[in-house]
């Protein structure tokens, strides 16, 4: 292996015009920049005109650069890992992986692998991903205009715009998602607002403030707490839907359609449907009714009156502040609502939630010890430090473990102190119990989540199955 090395300044500009191999770039806090590549001094080239510094590997490259450095890559032919850098990252194209912790702004044209980016101090542009995109704490804008993959982003400060994505669209926290298409499943969740083209997929959303508007879905819809309109073009599928505060326009629905309150006063919600309708009507509703049905019109709300004619029928309920449109080829159903909606996963919720938590604590404790680690790896000797690393990630794993387990204790009692009151409420015999996980297996499910055989909400519903027996 060769080694050489320039002294610069606390902020100098770094190019790496080529690449023959993988490329490992490190932050660091000394004012100098050391490089190394496998081979000899035949497989270096390295200039310097004042601050700036440009090399050519003919083979894999590590670079240790100050912290504060501008670095542009040019052509990289292997993977790319780049962390501790706060200064702009700007790049050409990489045949493989791209992995980014702590670093600035990123540009970059072309990934010909994954994109694994977390820690982003400043807005991430990349033009085309070929593998899965996963992205992490980006504080700027995201803009990404075509990933091959899955799209993950969690806990994004600004908007998030892609063209296309091939597979899955998952978003956890975004002021804005703005996706052309997606043909794969969407699932959106604590974002400001969203604005989706074309899904060939389902689309699932959940708690976002402003409107939502999907130009056309091929799956079924399933929203829920939706602070601004809903507004859909053509669904293929079912459209269930409930908390839809600013109102709703659904111009086509293939499928059956369930609505569920709130009906705020002022609002509209209108809707086309294939097949039938089913409306949950709150006893303090206010609704004007227009209804036309291809079948029959059933109502079991008190306090209603509907006038029927030749299409299907109109009503009143309360003073009639909002208004409800429906137009079904099947039936629609009117009927009282008998309290909040069922979760979706019954008295197991609490051991899905607990899995997000685990997954997001870890994630988080890995990602804090990852920017300290590339600094200290800037700074020291790699090999010198390997054995201090894999220490300490010993020490932090045995404690993720053992929050883990009193995570997943507290989730177990929460779980069955939500089975005894769903027993209660829905008459079954509260006598009924889980079987018990032992130590043993436990254990186990655990040792599966350190060494990354299974995610941690993978492993909470594995215990909730094991329960379950």
């Amino acid at each position: 292996m060769w080694r050489e090395l320039r002294e610069t300044s606390a902020r100098p500009q770094v190019v790496v015009a080529e690449c023959h191999g993988d490329l490992e770039v490190r932050g660091s806090d000394e004012p100098r920049v050391v490089v190394r590549v496998e081979g000899g001094e035949g497989d270096l080239a390295l200039e310097q005109d004042g601050d700036r510094i440009t090399l050519r590997a003919l083979r894999s490259c590590w670079l240790v650069c100050p912290a504060g450095s501008t670095l542009t890559l040019g052509e990289v032919h292997g993977r790319v890992d780049i962390a501790g850098l706060y200064g702009p990252v700007e790049g050409g194209a990489a045949d493989g992986d791209v992995r980014l912790r702590a670093v600035g702004a990123v540009r970059m044209q072309r990934v010909l692998g994954a994109l694994d980016a977390a820690v982003v101090g400043g807005e991430l542009s990349v033009q085309h991903v070929a593998g899965d995109a996963t992205l992490r704490r980006v504080d700027g804008p995201v803009t990404l205009r075509e990933v091959a993959g899955d799209l993950e982003a969690r806990a994004l400060s600004s908007a998030l715009a892609c063209r296309r994505v091939a597979g899955e669209l998952r978003v956890r926290g975004a002021t804005e998602v703005r996706v052309e298409r997606a043909y794969g499943q969407a699932v959106l969740r604590g974002v400001r607002e969203g604005a989706l083209g074309e899904l060939a997929g389902s689309l699932e959303a959940t708690e976002v403030e402003g409107t939502l508007q999907a130009d056309a879905v091929h799956g079924a819809v399933h929203v829920r707490q939706i602070g601004g309109r809903l507004t859909l073009g053509q669904v293929g599928g079912s459209l269930r839907a409930g908390g839809l505060a600013g109102g709703l326009a659904a111009d086509r629905v293939g499928g059956e359609v369930r609505l569920a309150p709130p009906f705020t006063p002022g609002a509209t919600y209108r809707v086309r449907a294939g097949g039938q309708a089913r409306v949950e009507v709150p006893a303090d509703a206010s609704l004007r009714l227009l209804l036309r049905t291809g079948g029959r019109v059933r109502a079991q709300v008190p306090g209603l009156t509907l006038e029927p004619d030749e299409h299907g029928a109109t009503g009143v309920v309360g003073a009639g502040e909002a208004a409800l449109e429906i137009e079904a080829g099947g039936d629609i159903c009117l009927r009282p609502q008998v309290g909040a909606e069922e979760p979706e996963f019954g008295f197991d919720v609490g051991l899905a939630d607990l899995g997000e938590q685990i997954e997001a604590r870890v994630e988080h404790a890995m990602l804090e010890m990852e920017a300290r680690l590339a600094q200290t790896l800037g700074q020291f000797d790699p090999e010198g430090v390997r054995q201090r690393v894999e220490w300490a990630a010993g020490q932090r794993a045995a404690q993720w473990r053992r929050q883990a387990e009193r995570a997943a204790e507290r989730a177990r009692m929460r779980a069955e102190q939500a089975e005894r009151r769903w027993r209660r409420a829905s008459g079954q015999s509260t006598h009924a119990r889980r079987q018990q996980v032992s130590d043993e297996e436990r254990l186990r499910v655990l040792r599966l989540v350190e060494v990354g055989k299974i995610t941690p909400q993978q492993a909470a519903e594995l215990l909730a199955a094991l329960e379950g027996r």
